[in-house]
């Protein structure tokens, strides 16, 4: 038997001055207004069937490991492969679009983690949004019970999306995994194919600023302050923002950053509303993206930050005592 344990489901509060779809007329809604959003050129009359966003995406999915073992994590991997010219979203979608949905059920006393996305890219416009061309795969850690009766276990996955070019376009699919249960002292390895797809998709997920040394993250005031060493390789530094409800960039994102003598600082000025926080804690995350310029093809790890705003009668006025105390990387004897 089957329950639902986890559903993501993002929205751009950028696209539209309503807050997240709390119904399915809510999220059709948001969805039609989003397609109208993203069309900047009519659909040929002549095409006699119009594709659907079904056809212009390919998905696949399948676990990391060939069978369950208890109480060891593993992830499902969700493969999207988009034709060439369209796009998916990440889940913070930006100017225009819709980040996926996944939606796993598990048996009974599984417990799911929230979705690994890999470092997206940017598609420039007025409001620059992010996503994924031509591939992506995206994670889902799973974590069994500790103990398991069953000689087999079953997921299920909904999967959603909206794929744009010129015009967006839902799609949506399901598939089922089915595992072994094994209590064996060894287990047989995935495909190799499967395992490859997993190391590249996992090279490419944001590595936390807390694991690199001399790296920071502080508030200042209404300002974001982000600063560390920076990867030879690059010479260009960009924020992404997250999707974060009652926080976001005071300027056009995504921001760029300066680098200097082998440094990067980002200084991201914020627009902070306590009042359009969707009852949630404020907060202010998204990824510090390395990049050299004209070689997109070069993989420079992005690092994730997220630090917490203290909630006052106004930001601005919150003392040294009020703010959340910086998040510095290295290991914990060289940050005291």
């Amino acid at each position: 038997m089957f329950k639902t344990t986890a559903r993501w489901l993002d929205t751009v509060d950028s696209l539209m001055t309503l807050s997240k779809p709390a119904s399915p007329i809510g999220l059709l809604l948001g969805l039609f207004l989003t397609a109208c959003a993203c069309f900047d050129a009519p659909v040929s009359a002549q095409d006699p069937k119009p594709p659907s966003g079904a056809d212009l995406v390919g998905t696949s999915a399948f676990a990391s490991v060939a069978a369950v073992r208890p109480g060891e994590p593993f992830q499902v991997a969700v493969r999207y492969r988009m034709k060439p010219h369209w796009h998916i979203y990440w889940k913070n979608a930006g100017g225009s679009g819709q980040p996926p949905i996944l939606d796993l059920k598990v048996p009974e006393g599984f417990v799911i983690g929230p979705v690994q996305w890999p470092t997206p890219e940017v598609f420039p416009g007025a409001d620059a949004s992010y996503g994924y061309a031509g591939e992506v795969v995206l994670l889902i850690p799973v974590t069994p019970p500790d103990r398991l009766d069953v000689d087999r276990v079953s997921f299920k996955l909904d999967l959603e999306w909206l794929v744009c070019r010129r015009v967006c376009l839902f799609g949506n699919r399901e598939h089922l995994i089915e595992l072994p249960v094994s209590t064996g002292a060894e287990v047989p390895p995935i495909s190799e194919s499967h395992q490859r797809l997993l190391e590249h998709w996992r090279a490419r997920l944001p590595r936390s600023i807390r694991t690199i040394k001399d790296a920071g993250a502080r508030l200042e005031g209404d300002r974001l302050i982000v600063e560390g060493p920076i990867e030879s390789e690059a010479d260009v530094v960009w924020f992404y923002p997250d999707d974060t409800p009652g926080v976001s960039p005071a300027i056009p994102s995504p921001v760029k950053g300066r680098i200097d003598a082998g440094r990067f600082l980002l200084d991201v000025p914020l627009t902070i509303s306590p009042e359009n926080a969707l009852g949630g804690p404020l907060r202010v995350a998204g990824l510090v993206v390395p990049r050299k310029t004209g070689r997109s093809s070069i993989m420079i790890p992005s690092i994730a930050i997220e630090l917490p705003i203290p909630v006052g009668d106004a930001f601005s006025s919150t003392t040294d005592q009020d703010k959340p105390p910086p998040v510095r990387g290295g290991t914990p004897s060289e940050r005291r």
